[in-house]
């Protein structure tokens, strides 16, 4: 997945092209056997912003925060329980602590409303979460229980306002 011409270098990569760089080809064999869906990044996450098409997460994304992103990769595994992991590794010990920080204040802040709609539901899943930093890497995984998202997904979905952390 990404712009066109990526697209092709991957392809032609995959074609005999030039060869993956061994680090990201290690992560990409990592994450490809431990994950039954899974991603990686291997440039900052803030050059993702131009595709992304909500405005306001765009420009989250291109906060200093996620430009200290060096590297990014996650998955999920499916089963009655589903484990959702991620890991960003950035440029300084500094920036992955403050990344957890960042994650530690949403997932907080999405707790503290958890008497209200739908944001129970999120709440349940955030009390799964395990949060750690080591060096320069932030790694994050939740466990949500296969039925649990289901009765999520099957929700019907009300129309609500978009909430905004800006005050």
């Amino acid at each position: 997945m990404g712009d066109p011409d990526t697209v092709k270098l991957a392809i032609d990569r995959r074609a005999g092209g030039p060869p993956l760089d061994a680090k990201l080809a290690a992560k990409v064999q990592d994450v490809s056997n431990k994950y039954d869906a899974w991603l990686v990044t291997s440039g900052p996450v803030s050059q993702l912003a131009g595709h992304v098409p909500d405005k306001q997460l765009n420009g989250a994304i291109k906060g200093d925060l996620m430009q200290g992103i060096d590297m990014a990769s996650g998955g999920i595994q499916f089963g009655s329980i589903i484990q959702i992991s991620a890991e960003a590794v950035t440029r300084s010990e500094k920036d992955a602590t403050a990344l957890a920080d960042v994650v530690r204040f949403l997932a907080g802040m999405i707790q503290m409303n958890r008497d209200k709609g739908e944001a129970a539901k999120l709440a349940l899943i955030l009390d799964t979460l395990t949060l750690k930093t080591t060096g320069n890497t932030m790694t994050m995984s939740l466990s949500v229980p296969e039925g649990e998202l289901e009765k999520m997904m099957a929700s019907p979905k009300r129309a609500t306002r978009p909430v905004s952390l800006r005050q």
